[in-house]
């Protein structure tokens, strides 16, 4: 998934969490200069998102939801 987003993202720049939570990337990236954010990682556990994954990615929602209502207003 990595290859994936370097391949993707404007000069195969992102911000990247922690390693904890395997199971799922989190990562802010741009492409064309537009802001995104990625999701699961399938590979560790079939695709099982596990307990320290879905805390990893309720921390994350918030932080793009906190970024989103600080632009917006």
């Amino acid at each position: 998934m990595y290859k994936i987003i370097h391949a993707i993202v404007d000069h195969g720049k992102i911000l990247t969490s922690s390693q904890v939570g395997g199971s799922i990337i989190t990562c802010l990236a741009a492409s064309a200069a537009a802001p995104w954010a990625s999701g699961q990682q399938p590979a560790p556990l079939g695709g099982i998102l596990a307990n320290d994954s879905a805390d990893k990615a309720a921390r994350f929602i918030q932080i793009c939801d906190a970024f989103i209502s600080r632009s917006c207003s």
